[in-house]
């Protein structure tokens, strides 16, 4: 069908959708809209923004195949990020792996270096400062951080249910909560 042959239109009379106020009205109405939506959008990334945890954060760095750096008191750790789970940061660094506690009494600073390509999906999720502890218990002796004393503990550990014992070279023993962790590493002499 021509638009000639149209039974809407009449003869030679302007269609009331050409009619140059129902053109600028639909351009309006289109503009707003647009406008609406990224209204909308800003607002979610906003509200996005504002509800990540550092295990998100650290997750995100995870997928892109980040570096990260992580500074927990006066102690720097670099280095890829190789898992991430419900309170924890496994980074693979130059001594070798590091095991940030990422719990709300840590004082922890991220800072991600983007990586140009590479990422991983990552170790299962499931994965918890606590069972990394765990895992460092046959690996002898290591050091670790805490938010109670300026200088790390060095030593062997046991891993109680909330907290671990350093026995030390002396085997002295020192009780740590596992929330005042703030991170576990190799010992010096064995990086």
């Amino acid at each position: 069908m021509t638009a000639a042959d149209d039974p809407r239109r009449d003869g030679d009379a302007e269609h009331p959708d050409d009619a140059p106020d129902v053109v600028a009205l639909s351009a309006s109405l289109r503009a707003e809209w647009q406008a609406e939506q990224a209204a909308l959008t800003h607002e979610a990334a906003e509200e996005w923004l504002h509800g990540r945890t550092l295990v998100e954060i650290a997750r995100e760095c995870l997928h892109r195949g980040d570096r990260m750096r992580a500074t927990v008191w006066s102690q720097q750790f670099s280095g890829e990020v190789l898992e991430v789970g419900t309170d924890l940061l496994a980074l693979r660094t130059t001594s070798g792996r590091v095991d940030v506690h990422l719990h709300p009494a840590v004082p922890v600073v991220l800072q991600p270096e983007r990586a140009r390509r590479g990422g991983s999906r990552g170790v299962a999720a499931t994965g918890s400062f606590r069972g990394a502890l765990l895992a460092r218990e046959a690996s002898g002796a290591v050091v670790i951080g805490t938010t109670i004393a300026e200088h790390p503990f060095e030593g062997r550990l046991i891993v109680g249910r909330d907290h671990v014992c350093v026995v030390d070279g002396d085997r002295n023993e020192s009780y740590v909560p596992i929330g005042s962790i703030t991170f576990v590493a190799p010992r010096a002499s064995e990086r």
